[in-house]
């Protein structure tokens, strides 16, 4: 049974191995290396600038975060209801195809199903609707 391996006899010429030692000796690629290195030398420049623009994009992140929870806090500012109290509800009319949403209402919460969501008893026409609702689509209602 015969080996898979080469022997000695079976390697190709060592002219590969004379460019390679070549190369290292005078600091310059053989002309048929070339466009490999040049293409190794771009992909290290566009591994650079990635890594510059995330450690920019990281630092610009790290400024604006507390920013944005703050500003978030101050829109998402959670409302308690109990059931029956009248408020108002961000909604769109489907009569006037408004895209911008309206305060709508007044309408009684119905049920609470945590401190941030609420049915409310909607209605339409002759209708009565439930719709459940996050607590920033919804006011106090400042009426009689």
């Amino acid at each position: 049974m015969a080996s898979q391996t080469p022997s000695p006899k079976k390697l190709p010429p060592g002219k590969d191995l004379k460019l390679l030692g070549h190369w290292w000796q005078r600091g310059e690629p053989p002309d048929e290396l070339q466009p490999r290195v040049l293409m190794d030398r771009w992909v290290q420049d566009v591994l650079r600038a990635v890594l510059a623009m995330y450690h920019q994009l990281a630092s610009v992140q790290g400024t604006n975060i507390p920013k944005m929870d703050k500003q978030l806090g101050t829109l998402l500012r959670p409302g308690e209801w109990n059931t029956g109290d009248l408020v108002m509800y961000r909604g769109v009319r489907e009569k006037n195809q408004v895209l911008e949403s309206q305060w709508m209402g007044p309408v009684r919460v119905v049920n609470k199903a945590s401190p941030s969501v609420y049915q409310v008893a909607v209605r339409k026409g002759a209708k009565r609707q439930e719709k459940w609702l996050h607590s920033s689509q919804l006011k106090a209602w400042k009426g009689n």
